[in-house]
């Protein structure tokens, strides 16, 4: 398996998949269900044996995606349905220059999403449809700086810095009702972060952070009627890290880290009714026997919330479940969430947690 990118790794935890709600998952069997109609509405993104990139919808049966240059160098970063089939946002990695493209796909076509005159890169992390507009958002490297960038059909809008910024980009989109939501991080020099929110290209708003944070992630956006949610985490300078969510107006409101576990991040979020469910991951546990992988000390397992109480997601029984994004979505009135899982041969596989049940969905190839 290829490990590249791994400079971006850490910014790609928060990317989010653009979709919209779900059920109840509360469930407590952790076996692998190989039934392919448990599938149905389930959307997942990776690559095939090549490292070429592909996706599932409500299957075990990839869907190659078109490239540009080398296909293994394509990669996919967040998906989201349209009208006729799915939209996704990603990059290049163009090893000529060394630098990263934006990429936006339309069902299987690649294009290449402009970065403007001068400029020499960038990056789409996150991908959303609003009727027949298709919308990504993520970064562009000018000449001085990192800015954070928006496609509207395929045409840049990028943000201009506010004072005393270094850079910034954009991590999570949504739309309701007919408006465009999304949300990101600028920096400065010293790497201090602020977030902010807009929406329809208006001024930002600022998500409040404690004082004593050293840096924090937007990961995720959910909608519904007229509230709006920012979710992601934040961080203190021992690593430490605190689930939160964010109201419209930019407060914060953080989220119970699940019983025996240090901290947590939340990576992803959507609403059922007027229920919130936000998943996530937790972070150096004390508890023995966890089904999670040991990284940096701690033991981890993927988790979610509702209505901002905690619960742990377990992993199928002879897997372990890895420490990638989790992703909550809604597979046509289904409860799913979508992550990774290990077997004891060290081979990887993307996994569907379906009304609390895991399946399948095929292999993971590479890393990034």
């Amino acid at each position: 398996m290829k490990s590249h990118l791994g400079k971006v790794g850490l910014f790609l935890a928060g990317v989010t998949l653009a979709l919209a709600g779900c059920s109840n998952p509360a469930s407590n069997n952790n076996e692998v269900n190989d039934d392919e109609a448990s599938l149905n509405g389930v959307l997942c993104f990776g690559e095939l044996s090549d490292e070429a990139p592909c996706y599932w919808d409500g299957s075990t049966t990839a869907i190659s995606l078109d490239t540009i240059g080398d296909a293994s160098y394509n990669f996919v970063a967040s998906i989201a349905r349209s009208i006729s089939s799915v939209v996704a946002a990603g990059y290049y990695y163009n090893s000529t220059t060394d630098e990263y493209e934006p990429r936006q796909w339309e069902g299987q076509a690649v294009y290449a999403l402009p970065v403007g005159t001068g400029n020499t890169g960038g990056f789409a992390y996150c991908a959303a449809v609003n009727g027949t507009d298709i919308y990504a958002g993520g970064n562009i490297k000018t000449s001085s700086a990192t800015v954070p960038a928006l496609w509207k059909n395929r045409e840049l809008r990028a943000l201009v810095l506010p004072a005393g910024m270094a850079g910034g980009g954009m991590t999570a989109m949504t739309t309701l009702n007919d408006s465009v939501y999304v949300a990101g991080r600028y920096w400065t020099n010293g790497n201090v972060t602020s977030l902010f929110g807009i929406q329809d290209e208006e001024e930002p708003i600022t998500l409040a952070l404690p004082v004593d944070a050293d840096s924090g992630f937007v990961s995720g956006i959910a909608g519904s009627g007229t509230t709006i949610r920012f979710v992601g985490y934040y961080i203190f300078l021992d690593g430490s890290a605190v689930p939160c969510w964010w109201d419209e107006n930019g407060a914060r409101t953080d989220l119970p880290i699940p019983s025996g576990f240090a901290s947590a991040q939340a990576t992803s979020a959507v609403f059922v009714g007027s229920d919130l469910y936000i998943a996530g991951n937790t972070l150096n546990a004390s508890a023995a026997g966890s089904s999670m992988r040991a990284m940096g000390g701690g033991v981890t397992k993927y988790c979610y919330w509702k209505n901002g109480t905690p619960a742990i997601l377990e992993a199928p029984a002879g897997y372990l479940a890895e420490i990638r994004k989790m992703d909550v979505q809604n597979a046509y009135g289904q409860a799913a969430f979508v992550g990774t899982i290990q077997d004891i041969n060290d081979d990887s596989f993307h996994c569907a947690w379906v009304g609390g049940t895991p399946h399948i969905i095929g292999p993971v190839y590479s890393y990034h």
